[in-house]
């Protein structure tokens, strides 16, 4: 479980790039003076809207899965074309050895390229995960104390 890990609330992090960026980046770069076709820059507002998680997981070390959505989680973010940025993390207790995480998603958001990143007074996994933007989607990964976050945004 969660509170055998500490992943979700504590604020020892690495990051890692997730699998599909590292292809995009592979191709990008390696296309001498062209970059990748049809690329053309996304803005804020390209990206703005209300997401909500369709997959939130937790992977600790030699542990099953733990699908944090399944357990009665919540993870809204709403991104707004000035880069501003609201919503809420619940986590239940259940799943995070006793305690119950509820935090604001307020803050900031950033892009480039097709990577954002968010700046929130919350001290969560969210603000340390690099997330791809793929069509509808913002997708992340990172590890934290050994365990393996997982996150899947969806815009509504």
């Amino acid at each position: 479980m969660i509170d055998k890990v500490g992943a979700l609330g504590t604020n020892t992090r690495t990051c890692v790039m997730p699998y599909d960026a590292y292809l995009v980046t592979i191709a990008c770069t390696t296309a001498v003076g062209v970059g990748c076709a049809g690329s053309d820059p996304l803005e804020a507002a390209d990206i703005a809207g209300n997401y909500s998680a369709t997959t939130l997981t937790v992977t600790p070390p030699g542990q099953p899965t733990v699908d944090i959505l399944a357990a009665g989680g919540i993870l809204t973010v709403v991104l707004a074309t000035d880069g501003s940025t609201s919503g809420l993390l619940s986590v239940p207790a259940g799943v995070n050895g006793g305690t119950a995480i509820n935090e604001s998603m307020i803050g900031t958001f950033t892009l480039n390229g097709k990577v954002v990143r968010f700046a929130q007074t919350a001290d969560t996994f969210v603000r340390d995960i690099e997330f791809t933007v793929e069509g509808r989607m913002l997708r992340g990964s990172g590890f934290f104390s050994g365990a393996v976050v997982t996150v899947v945004l969806t815009r509504g």
